[in-house]
């Protein structure tokens, strides 16, 4: 909803929040702008209208090309606003929640840019007192530089102080983030030009290591840290770079570089890391809280984020980390003078950890491998004990991971609809997500149907019509239609209709997106909802390995080697078929339409591939495949929309070359030409009939309604369910490896991709759902 904001200024849609004000893309005399409204209840707070007020005088006549340059100043009744440029891309913080480091040439560059922006405050009489990756943005529009690289500007300057200037701030308070404050501010000193140099060394650390050298735990324990203890060398940089990062964390501020000449050592060095690939580190475990901050009378937020931030300004929430500082009383020297806790956390380099750290992938295959020798084992002695324990253990994770299908679909979907409006160009990006769907849909189905022709995989398998027997419900495209619309609101969720969930929250996303801001109380509690369901079901996702003994061995134990091989021309169609739309298909899709490296794609959606084969969920595993396709550069809230739009519509292994393929297969066994015509009907049954598969861990839906309409009897879905299980793992991946590809296709063509991103995107597995907001504009 569109709001004036003065009488030259309207305010479009909101871009963050933090803890003073909103940040907004607006719209001014001279283009797009950003605009960053104070909240109207703290309007009245003369304290902080002096701290906004502030912010705008001390920058309004900076210009650097890395700092993001305020434009005007409205007062407007209760609207006090600052207008600034606007910046196309996202901000550090985001690109670090992805990649968790950077390679040292990107690091160096996005902090010799950052430190030419300070240099250039400094020299106007400005310190920015809250240097952190937040407050520093990445122009996507941009030239890339060193290290691919874009280019880096400082934003944020709601704290900054004029040098000299008396503090106006309470001497027995601190205003700042724990991570980067400087030693000087914990003791309670004056701010200097030093300490943002001495941020920015910590900024450079953490991109470098993946956590800051002094975080972790309570934050009286950093502030502490800050005074008390020595930075720990990181191993594998070059020596003068270590030595640069020293010089900058010294504890005393006039043994500390200024921003000019950090910046012009670190485009010395440049050439020094070029080709250097990220550090390999490991961060060491959170401390407990210490003795003297037990009863602190600023406790962190439930749920806040990762460095113990809270709110500035009082009575306000910490609905982003975009924004946010910790406001705390100064330590004594009592207690900044070290404790049980009082020597510094060295980080362990690869080789060196407690007990070694085993790839997921690995667990993966060690199931695998482990589910066959016991399968094996209690099949070929009979070991009954042995099958009903396989059966159980496959059992209780599928029935773990269905648990949270039905609300983590409802949460998901009404999310990712509302969370359109944050995007540009919402319903064209919607338009060919679709429209991508159906393509790659319409060529699986292509390759299923030349497969079957080819190889014919109902002769010769010794299969009879009496082997079969009809589903005990016989679904029809009638069903399908009018069982979209559920009779109440309890049943699907009870009987996991799936398809009636996503209708119920596609209605309640698109009626938030009607009320707007009024529907915010509830669009919060249900991103809350979701963020809670996606971290149980990674607790579940750590027991696949476990899992996949079940179920492969179970699958070994009841059907053994001989359904295998009477099967054996359909299952091999049904994994030729997967793998050449998978490692043919979309390579070809990425390196010609997207104009991407078709291996990099693969590389960074494995962890969501891999776990897809086991699980034989596409919903199961939404959560992985929405992390993995935002690491390879998706906007966040386009990839909020379209990984679980794809979950639950988008199946090239389910709903494409699975059933192309089975209706052959069982036209063969019951002795039933096909033609043009019936191929004609399975491909258009495949493109527009996905949904009906939504959320199932097996594809028996949408096989009824293509045996159905093609005429074909419906015993034939009986002949293929004892083999079901081993044809799911390759078609869920499949299908999950489709529902990353598309987004980041359309998001390539529609050139909102982050290819510094998506180039370094890597397999690493994905160890949590704690996300931040990412902005795609943000200032």
């Amino acid at each position: 909803m569109a709001r004036k904001i003065g009488s030259r200024y309207t305010a479009h849609q909101i871009l963050g929040r933090g803890s003073a004000g909103t940040v907004w893309l607006g719209e001014g005399p001279k283009g797009p702008v950003a605009i960053k409204l104070l909240r109207e209840d703290l309007a009245s707070d003369q304290e902080l209208v002096g701290r906004f007020v502030q912010e705008r005088t001390a920058l309004l006549g900076l210009e650097h090309p890395h700092v993001v340059a305020v434009r005007d100043l409205v007062v407007d009744g209760n609207d006090l606003a600052l207008v600034m440029d606007l910046v196309r891309g996202t901000d550090l913080r985001s690109r670090l929640d992805r990649e968790r480091r950077l390679a040292p040439a990107a690091a160096v560059a996005v902090v010799a840019d950052v430190a030419e922006g300070l240099a250039a405050a400094h020299a106007a009489g400005i310190v920015h007192r809250d240097v952190k990756p937040e407050n520093i943005l990445l122009d996507m529009e941009g030239p890339l530089g060193p290290g691919g690289a874009h280019p880096a500007l400082l934003t944020d300057f709601g704290v900054a102080k004029l040098i000299d200037t008396p503090r106006r701030t309470r001497t027995n308070r601190i205003i700042g983030t724990p991570d980067y404050l400087a030693p000087e501010i914990v003791e309670g000193l004056p701010p200097r030009a030093a300490v943002d140099v001495y941020a920015l060394a910590t900024v450079l650390y953490e991109l470098l290591a993946g956590f800051t050298p002094f975080g972790g735990g309570h934050p009286g324990a950093v502030l502490r840290r800050h005074v008390t203890e020595t930075v720990v060398p990181l191993p594998g940089i070059p020596d003068e770079l270590w030595q640069l990062i020293v010089q900058c964390l010294a504890k005393a501020p006039a043994s500390r570089l200024r921003a000019s000449e950090l910046a012009a050592r670190l485009h010395d060095l440049a050439p020094l890391v070029a080709h250097m690939p990220p550090l390999e580190v490991d961060e060491p475990g959170a401390e407990p809280s210490p003795e003297p901050y037990a009863d602190d009378p600023y406790p962190t937020l439930p749920g806040a984020p990762r460095r113990a931030a809270v709110p500035l300004v009082p009575g306000s929430s910490a609905d982003s980390s975009r924004d946010t500082h910790t406001s705390m009383r100064v330590p004594g020297p009592d207690e900044l003078s070290g404790g049980p806790l009082g020597t510094a956390r060295a980080p362990r380099a690869p080789g060196q950890r407690r007990l070694p750290k085993v790839p997921f992938w690995a667990q993966i295959v060690a199931g695998l491998v482990l589910g066959v020798v016991l399968g094996w084992i209690a099949r070929s002695y009979d070991v009954q004990w042995l099958h009903t324990t396989l059966d159980k253990v496959g059992h209780i994770f599928v029935q773990l991971l269905k648990l949270a299908v039905a609300p983590l679909v409802f949460f998901a979907i009404l999310v990712s609809v509302t969370n359109l409006r944050k995007v540009d160009n919402a319903a064209r990006l919607a338009s060919r997500t679709l429209l991508w769907f159906m393509i790659t849909s319409l060529i699986a189905v292509v390759i299923g149907l030349v497969l079957g022709l080819l190889t014919d995989p109902g002769a010769g398998t010794g299969l009879t019509p009496k082997d079969g027997r009809k589903p005990e419900n016989a679904g029809s495209w009638l069903d399908f239609l009018t069982g979209i619309v559920p009779t109440d609101v309890i049943t699907p969720f009870t009987e996991l209709n799936v398809l009636q969930i996503v209708f119920m929250a596609a209605v309640a996303g698109i009626a938030a997106l009607r009320l707007g801001e009024k529907a915010q109380p509830v669009l919060t509690l249900a991103e809350a909802v979701l963020e809670l369901l996606q971290k149980a079901l990674w607790w579940v996702i750590r027991l696949a390995p476990i899992g996949t003994v079940g179920l492969i061995g179970y699958a070994i134990a009841e059907y053994g080697w001989h359904l295998i091989g009477q099967y054996a021309t359909f299952t091999a169609d049904v994994y030729i078929g997967c793998a050449l739309v998978m490692f043919g298909v979309y390579p070809l899709l990425l390196a010609t339409v997207a104009r991407v490296n078709p291996l990099q794609f693969f590389k960074g959606a494995w962890p969501a591939i891999q776990l897809a084969f086991v699980s034989r969920s596409s919903v199961g595993t939404m959560p992985v495949t929405v992390r993995v396709t935002e690491r390879l550069g998706v906007p966040k809230e386009y990839t909020s929309f379209a990984v679980p739009f794809g979950a639950t519509t988008k199946m090239d292994g389910c709903a494409a070359i699975y059933p192309a393929l089975a209706a052959i297969f069982i036209a063969q066994v019951f002795d039933v030409q096909l033609g043009v015509r019936e191929y004609l009907l399975i491909a258009l049954v495949s493109v527009i009939g996905s949904a009906a598969t939504a959320g199932l861990t097996g594809a028996t839906v949408m096989l009824t309604l293509t045996l159905s309409t093609l005429g074909l009897p419906l015993e034939g879905v009986g002949l293929l369910m004892a083999i079901d299980p081993v044809l799911d793992m390759m078609r869920t991946a499949t299908n999950v490896a489709g529902q990353a590809l598309v987004p980041v296709v359309v998001a390539a063509r529609e050139k909102i991709l982050d290819l510094d991103a998506y180039n370094s995107a890597s397999a690493s597995p994905v160890d949590g759902y704690e996300t931040r907001e990412v902005s795609p504009v943000a200032a």
